[in-house]
């Protein structure tokens, strides 16, 4: 399993912030910094890390992709305890890690472009991830015996959705956009369904803890993989060619 080492305290939206260094020295690189918001670091054995080669002033340019064995000496792996109860995301300090040149994706200064490669496909694989709930959702929705008009209105206009993200084929930034919009109004209405089970609920109605996992879990996707006003941002840079 691979995990991406971008995000950082103090650059999460602002990526190209980001202070963790990576310093030649004559046989590599020397790693220092700290990882935050990292999924299934602690289960990774390799990691996509984006560390800073050239001067801070030089933003974009000064970066470069490292490929990075989690189980080198000087990697520090914490997980972080969720809303939903689950520890999906990890601290990951980076006390003088040693790398090979080899360790090196691409060429130096190069590393900006990789990662918005990968970000993108992040995006679009993200938008593919919660289809098994449709079923679950309309199977709730008829076995609550809540098939009143705003029940299957919301049902209905859920379905137009995701047909037409289905169909449409977005960029990367519009479709992860739509589907944590999506998400958020999907679990919203598994919640409500449930009714005042979803507020009682503990781990053993297996069921309606899915339903609050998934309802709280919504809420984080909006952030997670860049956040949805970061992705606004980028439709009206880079698709609509708005001025910034």
């Amino acid at each position: 399993m691979w995990c991406q080492l971008f995000s950082e305290p103090e650059a999460g939206s602002d990526l190209a912030a980001l202070r963790t260094t990576a310093t030649r020295v004559d046989d590599g690189y020397l790693i220092e910094g700290q990882k935050v918001w990292t999924s299934f670091a602690q289960h990774s054995a390799y990691g996509l890390l984006l560390a800073r080669t050239g001067p801070a002033e030089d933003r974009h340019r000064g970066l470069s992709l490292f490929l990075l064995p989690m189980d080198a000496p000087g990697v520090t792996v914490r997980p972080l305890r969720e809303i939903t109860g689950g520890t999906h995301f990890n601290e990951v300090f980076l006390d003088a890690v040693a790398l090979p040149t080899s360790s090196l994706l691409g060429v130096e200064g190069g590393g900006w472009a990789a990662a918005m490669f990968t970000l993108g496909n992040e995006r679009n694989l993200s938008t593919q991830r919660s289809r098994p709930r449709w079923k679950r959702l309309h199977e709730l929705a008829g076995g609550s015996g809540a098939l009143d008009a705003v029940a299957r209105d919301r049902l209905v206009r859920l379905a137009i959705a995701e047909e037409l993200q289905r169909v449409g084929s977005l960029p990367g930034s519009a479709a992860k956009l739509v589907r944590s919009q999506i998400e958020v109004m999907a679990s919203q209405l598994a919640v409500d369904l449930l009714g005042a089970a979803a507020t009682a609920h503990d781990d053993s109605a297996t069921e309606v803890a899915a339903a609050v996992h998934w309802f709280l879990g919504a809420r984080a996707n909006r952030i997670a993989g860049g956040t949805d006003e970061i992705q606004r941002n980028i439709i009206a840079e880079r698709i609509l060619g708005l001025p910034r």
